[in-house]
């Protein structure tokens, strides 16, 4: 087991930044990946790839910040192959869980329902058995049930198409599966978020023309209302979106390649589904930009990244405000890490107090944890 003090070294926070705080959320002999995010007004429900076990599982576990504090760990799958990429939401009484399964080649799309104490509510439900699927899902609950969309290969390896499933809210499928995307290339699904009483969804198309972020917003049963919206530049190369709403307005986030390097690009999208003008970066081009997050709070939107640079591996934090404007220069929350873990994936959330930053770090003996990172409001 590692110890404690070891994780302190890892960080550097500014003194002009005296609300940031950090905290260590495992501690296992195996890297801890793929963290994902859910805030129940009380406390953070918090999901990861685990390697403890010989194997990928998915662990679950209940969080908070202000106390420094992390309920019991629960391991949520069994089984000697892999279980990837969890996705979290809550729905006001219980959370939502959805990942893909691997068997070999084919896998399955699970979904468990988990109650506020962090423990599994009945056994896991199977929408897909093995199947060729993308190992990202997206999940949200509207009030009346789950949304889960998840990619699913009906065309080859260069086409995959999303899929919406509906579950109600004793977690039983209810109705048929909605096919959202046609055509060539691979669609992978970034946020489905809640808009008023419908669903949006922000995805990347990856084909050969190159890797393209697109909204779509979908009914409360996952059907298509109008057709999707390109949100990046065209001709640009786009990293997976991700998007948070405030109930008047979405933003949406993702990476995209320049010329001279990597920025992160933010957008805004009405709840009527229009987008309000062309993305612009919150970030100079030049450094390697592998992901990035965004959720909303009171007054604005916070956004982290992680950036890649000639001193390594850093994580940083930019505050937007309600229309999706940036209010000050970006902050750097980490002090540069060594580059070489195998998850460059990170998850926002809000609390009562702030933004809080699920990402992964290296750690001794040369694997990676989960690390909660706070920026007070």
């Amino acid at each position: 087991m590692k110890k404690i003090g070891l994780i302190l070294m890892l960080f550097a926070v500014m003194a002009a930044t005296p609300d940031v705080r950090h905290m260590q959320m495992t501690r296992s002999e195996g890297d801890s990946e793929f963290p994902s995010l859910a805030w129940t007004g009380s406390e953070l429900g918090v999901a990861w790839m685990d390697g403890r076990d010989g194997n990928q599982e998915i662990y679950f576990a209940t969080a908070d910040m202000s106390a420094r504090s992390t309920g019991t760990e629960t391991r949520i799958t069994r089984a000697w192959t892999w279980d990837d990429h969890p996705q979290v939401c809550w729905t006001g009484s219980e959370f939502g869980l959805s990942w893909i399964h691997e068997k070999k080649t084919l896998f399955d799309l699970k979904f468990q329902k988990i109650g506020p104490d962090g423990r599994p509510k009945g056994s896991a439900l199977t929408l897909i058995r093995q199947a060729r699927q993308g190992k990202d899902t997206g999940i949200c609950w509207t009030g009346a049930g789950y949304g889960i969309v998840s990619t699913e290969f009906k065309g080859g390896i260069n086409q995959a198409d999303l899929v919406f499933r509906f579950i109600d809210e004793s977690g039983k499928p209810l109705g048929s599966p909605v096919t959202l995307s046609s055509g060539g290339g691979v669609k992978t699904p970034g946020s489905l978020i809640r808009i008023g009483s419908d669903f949006g969804l922000f995805y990347l198309n990856s084909s050969v023309s190159g890797e393209d972020v697109y909204f779509l917003k979908l009914d409360p049963f996952g059907q298509p209302r109008g057709t999707p919206s390109r949100l990046n530049i065209p001709g640009t190369r786009c990293g997976l979106p991700s998007a948070s709403t405030n109930g008047a307005l979405a933003i949406a986030v993702w990476v995209q390649q320049t010329a001279s390097g990597q920025q992160v690009m933010v957008v805004a999208v009405s709840g009527q589904g229009e987008v309000k003008g062309a993305p612009y970066p919150v970030s100079d081009p030049g450094a390697n930009r592998p992901s990035a997050a965004v959720a909303s709070g009171p007054n604005g939107f916070g956004l982290a990244w992680m950036e890649i640079g000639k001193e390594g591996r850093s994580l940083f934090f930019a505050r937007l405000d309600e229309n999706g404007k940036l209010t000050v220069d970006p902050l750097q929350l980490s002090k540069p890490r060594p580059v070489p873990v195998m998850s460059h994936r990170l998850a926002v959330s809000r609390d009562q107090e702030g933004f809080v930053i699920a990402w992964v770090d290296l750690a001794p003996p040369m694997n990676t944890e989960i690390i909660l990172s706070r920026v007070g409001f």
